[in-house]
């Protein structure tokens, strides 16, 4: 399933995918209204979605919902944007997979068929180098709440606790609390590791 707010973004991948990967798009939608039903009624294996569907973020939380469902589909995320605030919303959405728009034709078939072989793909804009990881998955056990994710999207910026204190006004036990209980939930013990996953992202 294809779903990009763009018609002509939601043809050209469409023409993509059945020609070079000779797979059949079941259905393709505009909004994250349109792309759930979708998901309930075709029960794509793959969604290939902008994060940006008429409102910020629509797209992770078509993510989380196709999370929930009993035979999930692999998403991957294809967007024009591939700030720390957009691979953060990805990465907490549980979405599988994360390619900016720079990529070429060949990285992003590469990409689609990577992810639907369960291989997790990061194509982060101009830096063009793609994280795998096949030793575990990154993605929350339970879900961020909104404080969370927007102290994640610092850590991508490499904050230290001190600066998201300040920048968020909060106690600095707060904040390590906080950093504690995010990289438990993505299943990463330390930022050491979240920078090595992470390491596609400049500072």
């Amino acid at each position: 399933m294809i779903v990009d707010s763009h018609p002509s973004m939601r043809l050209a991948l469409s023409t993509l995918v059945e020609s070079h990967l000779r797979m059949p798009v079941v259905c393709s939608a505009a909004t994250a209204e349109e792309a759930y039903a979708a998901l309930l009624s075709q029960r794509p294996s793959i969604v290939v979605t902008e994060l940006e569907l008429g409102a910020a973020h629509e797209g992770a939380a078509l993510c989380r919902r196709a999370r929930s469902l009993p035979l999930r589909p692999r998403v991957m995320v294809f967007s024009g944007s591939s700030s720390p605030d957009q691979v953060a919303a990805a990465l907490t959405s549980g979405a599988d997979s994360f390619v900016h728009k720079s990529a070429s034709v060949t990285e992003l078939v590469d990409a689609i068929r990577q992810t639907a072989c369960g291989r997790r793909v990061w194509l982060l804009g101009d830096t063009g180098r793609r994280q795998e990881s096949d030793r575990r998955r990154i993605s929350p056990l339970t879900p961020l709440t909104e404080r969370e994710e927007q102290i994640l999207a610092l850590l991508l910026r490499r904050y230290t606790n001190d600066e998201i204190a300040r920048e968020l006004t909060l106690a600095g036990q707060t904040v390590k609390n906080h950093v504690s209980n995010i990289l438990h939930k993505v299943g990463i013990r330390n930022r050491r590791e979240l920078f090595l996953d992470q390491s596609a992202l400049s500072a």
